[in-house]
């Protein structure tokens, strides 16, 4: 609201635009994450238009197009909360499409079209398209992988790789299973969390999600 109230004083001013841009994508991960995704509707609609207006002002900018591709990829995460995983599949296709041409330009623009992807194949899955699901899934577990390599010290590359592994084995444990695949992506995320635990850098939520996966793969 305040960002809103500031905007609607200084129309002209871009730094704005991006303020309401980012309130609005923070707000609406609040919301999901609260279980109020019909609250959240609103908010990323807000989002969209935003960035569709900063992105048609300003079409050669890259943190335009970004944006642009982060609202899209909040619409996604809104739809799948609802059970619209088709819908999901296009708010993420629309995100990947816009990141696209970005992925060269910066390990960020990258890591960002990896879970575009990992987004996607999660909600393939869900929707039944099994095949092209976990394609999806194993191309974000590579491209992360090769973050991870070119920038070891980087955590959240590892963080997200490990995720990545995770879902590649919970999306090879459905029928039609593949427990051979399960059993392997499974051992490279525990591997992963092994490694940060070592470190010491092994966070609580992780600790949760590698026992729950462990749990859910165990025959």
């Amino acid at each position: 609201a305040t960002t809103e109230a500031m905007l609607a004083r200084d129309p002209g001013n871009d730094m704005l635009w991006q303020a309401v841009s980012a309130s609005c994508g923070w707000a609406a991960r609040q919301l999901l994450k609260a279980g109020r995704a019909e609250e959240a509707t609103p908010v990323v609609a807000r989002q969209i238009e935003v960035n569709q207006w900063w992105r048609n002002a300003s079409p050669d900018n890259p943190e335009a197009r970004f944006a642009l591709s982060l609202a899209y990829r909040r619409q996604g995460e809104l739809r799948e909360a609802m059970g619209d995983f088709s819908g999901a599949i296009r708010s993420h296709r629309e995100a990947l499409a816009l990141q696209s041409a970005l992925v060269d330009a910066s390990p960020d623009f990258a890591l960002s079209h990896a879970l575009s992807r990992m987004h996607l194949g999660r909600n393939q899955v869900a929707a039944g398209q099994h095949a092209s699901g976990r394609e999806s899934l194993l191309a974000a577990a590579q491209a992360l992988s090769a973050l991870a390599s070119a920038h070891p010290d980087a955590i959240r590359f590892r963080d997200y790789l490990a995720e990545a592994w995770a879902q590649v084995a919970e999306a090879h444990r459905r029928a039609p299973a593949d427990a051979d695949v399960a059993r392997r992506a499974a051992a490279s995320a525990v591997e992963i969390w092994a490694a940060f635990e070592a470190e010491g850098k092994l966070s609580s939520p992780s600790v949760a999600r590698r026992d729950a996966l462990l749990k859910h793969l165990d025959p």
